[in-house]
């Protein structure tokens, strides 16, 4: 069974607590294009982005597993100019996907009462030049999430409940649920393995250094709460008029 993932630091721990996968199987795929492929048959099952479930609700969605954060972790990191007193634009840079450029409108709207601009951002990294969303491994880079602020931590604050950044969904739902069938208690392979996952992973010391610190802030195991907190994050957008329509997760338990 072919499984595609993007290329950071949590889907590469995930796919080595999967059991029985060859290397051969896996693939990876920007975080904005790994939903077009998987519905165009260039995988069976994939780790999307969880707001993509807005533009493809006919996906199925594992109700065993996942990758959700709260606290400090996280896959992408505000990093706002010194001294300012609001927030006009946030420049979104790295492995950005649906998820960075809704939640972030909303974060602001709901939270701050402001309505912010987002902007690409392609130019050299230059900490303390933009209001910065960076996504993906270029966040530890040298430790530069030392200095940023946790949008995991903004969202899970937002939602009262882990943020749901990675869901693993199938085009069918016999091929999401074989696949997740042996992907039990996750969270605590992961804490028990973790030393050896560690060794495996490309990612740098303090990254790891800051996650084996933080282990119980990422979780791949899927409970009744993050299925809630996935729930009323993929309804935000219908009810700050972002979208028209509330679409109904699929579930594969």
């Amino acid at each position: 069974m072919k499984l595609l993932l993007t290329d950071n630091i949590y889907a590469q721990i995930f796919s080595f607590l999967i059991p029985d996968i060859s290397k051969e199987d896996i693939s990876f795929a920007p975080s904005a294009s790994i939903s077009r492929e998987l519905e165009s048959g260039k995988c069976d099952v994939a780790l999307i982005p969880s707001m993509d479930l807005l533009s493809y609700p006919g996906f199925f969605v594992s109700g065993k597993t996942a990758v959700s954060f709260d606290g400090s972790v996280s896959n992408s990191y505000f990093y706002f100019l010194k001294q300012i007193r609001k927030v006009r634009e946030v420049y979104l840079r790295g492995d950005i996907s649906k998820n960075e450029a809704i939640l972030t409108k909303i974060i602001f709207a709901e939270q701050f009462d402001l309505n912010v601009e987002i902007y690409i951002d392609s130019h050299p990294f230059s900490i303390n030049s933009k209001n910065y969303l960076v996504c993906g491994n270029e966040n530890f880079n040298n430790d530069i999430f030392e200095a940023g602020l946790s949008f995991s931590d903004q969202v899970a604050d937002m939602l009262d409940a882990p943020y749901v950044n990675y869901v693993l969904a199938a085009q069918d739902e016999s091929v999401v649920k074989d696949f997740a069938a042996h992907l039990e208690n996750l969270d605590k392979v992961f804490e028990d393995s973790f030393e050896s996952i560690a060794a495996k992973i490309n990612a740098p010391a303090g990254a790891i250094d800051n996650l084996r610190q933080n282990l119980n802030s990422v979780y791949f195991d899927m409970t009744d709460i993050e299925k809630k907190s996935l729930t009323d994050m993929v309804r935000l957008p219908y009810f700050t008029g972002l979208v028209e329509n509330i679409e109904e997760i699929k579930f594969v338990d």
